[in-house]
């Protein structure tokens, strides 16, 4: 059910030309990152492996929960980057084809603001703050 939540919510964030990161865990207590730019899929970081190993490997695992992180700046490096179209041809043959529509059991979450003497970390892919001293 994960699967198709994410799916979908992958699919509405390229529709609506978003930029920032899924950052994806896994039952398994793994983390995989998704770097998007205005709608393209251009970076996945995954469990030792980069690029679009990574991305195979996002077909393979059972995804315990996500967060999309809206203009999120995260430190992908080059060995990350994948190509759009190769990306969206893997996932949908693994995932079926990724819809933007309207999922009710999907809760709708506001992204995260960045806000004055608070830094911003990723915990265990959930993104937590921990106030300036």
């Amino acid at each position: 059910m994960a699967r198709q939540h994410f799916a979908n919510e992958l699919a509405r964030n390229i529709r609506d030309k978003h930029s920032g990161v899924f950052f994806i865990t896994t039952t398994r207590k793994r983390a995989i990152s998704l770097g998007l730019t205005d709608g393209w899929i251009t970076y996945c970081s995954g469990i030792r492996q980069h690029g679009q190993a990574a991305i195979e490997q996002l077909t393979e695992v059972e995804i315990a929960s996500y967060r999309f992180a809206l203009d999120a700046d995260f430190p992908f490096r080059s060995r990350d980057e994948v190509v759009h179209e190769e990306a969206i041809a893997t996932l949908e043959a693994a995932l079926g084809k990724m819809t933007a529509e309207a999922d009710s059991a999907a809760v709708e979450e506001t992204p995260p603001t960045a806000k004055v003497g608070v830094k911003t970390r990723i915990y265990r892919g959930q993104i937590i703050e921990i106030p300036d001293e």
